[in-house]
Parts: C-alpha cells; sequence; structure tokens
C-alpha cells in the first residue's frame, strides 16, 4: 500500500521539485541589455555593476537589482529670467543632453531618473545664471556671424554643466537654447537699444562710405593733375621742336636765291614724269634749271649778295 501511495503522488513531487529548480534559477540569473546599467546590492547596500548579457547572483533577499536606463535622456528647462550685461529681464530656455556614466554615483546621490530631472534645473540653470551676464544684448541677437556670441555661450555653460553633472553621476553631452525672449517689462528698453546700435550701424556705414568717396575723388584729382603735367610736357617739346623747324625755315628765306631756286625745283618736279614729252624754252622759268651752265650763274648771284 505504502510503495503504491509513493506512486501516486510521485508526478505531484516531480512537477513541484521542477518548478521550485526554475524558480531557484531564475532568481539568480538575470540579463542585461545595451540600454541599461544594472546595479547589483547585497543586502542593500553596492555590490557591483552587471555588464551586458547573462549575470548571475544570489536570490532575493541576499541580493537584489537596480535597473537604470543608459540611453541619452532630454531636459528642457523652461523660460527663467536671466540678466545680460547691459539688459535686464531676458528670459531663456535651455535644453540639455544626459545620460548616466556613473550608475553606483548616481544611485547614491540622485536614486532614480525621475529625481534626476529635478537636479538637471540646477546642473543647467547654475551655468547659465553665471554665463549669460558677461555678454551684451548686441552678441546674444544678432544675425552676423561675426558678431554674436552663441556658440561661445553655449560652450561656457556646457563646461559648466559638466562640472556640476559630473558629482551626480551624470554626463551632460550637449547644450542648446530651445528660446529666447524679452519679458513684457524689458520690450521697450530691449527696442529702444537696438534702435540705438542700429543708428550707430548706419552712421558707420555713412561715414566709411563718405571716406571712400572722399578717397576716390582725391586719387582721380593726382591722376588728372598728372595727366594734365604729362600733356603739358608733351606740348612744350613739341612747341620747341616746332619753333626749332621754323628757325631752319626762316634761315632759308634769308637767301632769296636760294628760295627762288627751292620753288622752281619744286615745280619742275610736279611738271615732269617719266612719260613726259614737251617742247620748252629753257629760259623759261622753272626750266632753267636745266640749263648746263645755271648752277654756275646761281653761284655767282649768291657769292654776290654776301
Amino acid at each position: 500500500m505504502a510503495e503504491q501511495h509513493k506512486k501516486r503522488h510521485w508526478p505531484a513531487i516531480l512537477i513541484v521539485s521542477t518548478c521550485a529548480i526554475i524558480f531557484i534559477i531564475s532568481s539568480m540569473t538575470f540579463t542585461v541589455s545595451n540600454t541599461e546599467h544594472v546595479v547589483i546590492t547585497r543586502f542593500g547596500s553596492y555590490k557591483e555593476t552587471a555588464e551586458p548579457g547573462l549575470n548571475f547572483k544570489f536570490p532575493y533577499p541576499i541580493d537584489n537589482i537596480i535597473r537604470i536606463d543608459s540611453r541619452l535622456q532630454h531636459f528642457e528647462r523652461p523660460l527663467t529670467q536671466t540678466a545680460l550685461k547691459d539688459v535686464r529681464n531676458v528670459l531663456v530656455s535651455v535644453a540639455a543632453g544626459w545620460k548616466v556614466k556613473d550608475p553606483q554615483l548616481f544611485l547614491k546621490t540622485v536614486n532614480s531618473i525621475k529625481g534626476a530631472e529635478e537636479i538637471m534645473k540646477n546642473i543647467v540653470g547654475t551655468p547659465t545664471g553665471n554665463v549669460m551676464p558677461k555678454y551684451t544684448l548686441t552678441e546674444v541677437f544678432n544675425t552676423e556671424d561675426k558678431t554674436h556670441k552663441l556658440d561661445d555661450i553655449r560652450s561656457e555653460i556646457l563646461a559648466g554643466a559638466q562640472n556640476i553633472a559630473s558629482k551626480y553621476g551624470i554626463e551632460v553631452t550637449y547644450v542648446g537654447f530651445s528660446q529666447i525672449a524679452f519679458s513684457p517689462s524689458s520690450t521697450k528698453s530691449v527696442m529702444d537699444r537696438m534702435k540705438s546700435d542700429r543708428k550707430v550701424i548706419a552712421e558707420t556705414i555713412r561715414n566709411k562710405g563718405k571716406e571712400e568717396a572722399q578717397e576716390i575723388i582725391r586719387k582721380a584729382k593726382q591722376d588728372a593733375q598728372s595727366r594734365e603735367a604729362t600733356a603739358l610736357i608733351e606740348a612744350e617739346k613739341i612747341r620747341r621742336q616746332g619753333e626749332i623747324e621754323a628757325q631752319e625755315i626762316y634761315k632759308k628765306f634769308e637767301n632769296p636765291e636760294l628760295v627762288a631756286f627751292l620753288r622752281q625745283l619744286e615745280s619742275l618736279e610736279k611738271l615732269l614724269n617719266k612719260n613726259t614729252q614737251m617742247i620748252i624754252d629753257l629760259n623759261t622759268p622753272p626750266f632753267n634749271l636745266l640749263k648746263s651752265d645755271y648752277f654756275e650763274e646761281l653761284q655767282k648771284k649768291i657769292d654776290a649778295n654776301k
């Protein structure tokens, strides 16, 4: 009877034993994905941070596991009043990306992702309040890349946020501005200031234009004076050359016999060519130049006039 009783309860015992083994194995093993940190605590104290994959631990209540999201989190600080170097009451909203870097320190100081959202207000807000008053309105609100300093401001805020976040086991990866606006109480003063700045810029541009125009006029006058001086020099050379040639001509006309000879010679050149056939009187000018004794008679006349 006892043997039959044991055989009848054997399936139930097997099922219970199997369930117990599965329960013990499941309570001693766990897996870790690449999107999370898993911290193992022993009797409530930190023991270690598990690696991704399959891990082992003692069953509860000896060991316990705490899962923390390791993915990048986005935080956006609401519009908060901040002062600039030359303007009060500017509203600034700063956004930041963060993630858990040191799980042990994070659990000790923050404890949860929800708690980290509250800490991020201080992590981002403190450096923002320290950095913004260093810069003027023009350096923040400006469309010219050479003038605005937003990149410098972001870099300084990021460095300050990273310094504070490291105390909580958090890493801040980026910082940016979601919105920058003026409070109603400062809008008029800011607009007046911006108008004044634009007037200064416009006046600077006008003055620069006047200076460039004056420089162009000055160079044009110098060029004109240089050209005029060159023209006067050339004209003086031509005038002197003309005087020299005129004096040569005047010298020729001082001897009437020579002048008469030259005129007759010129007339003879015009009348005669290669195909000309004429019956002429050698005593008739200018054909008398063809006489064989003309030059002897001309020399006598010249000698007589000396």
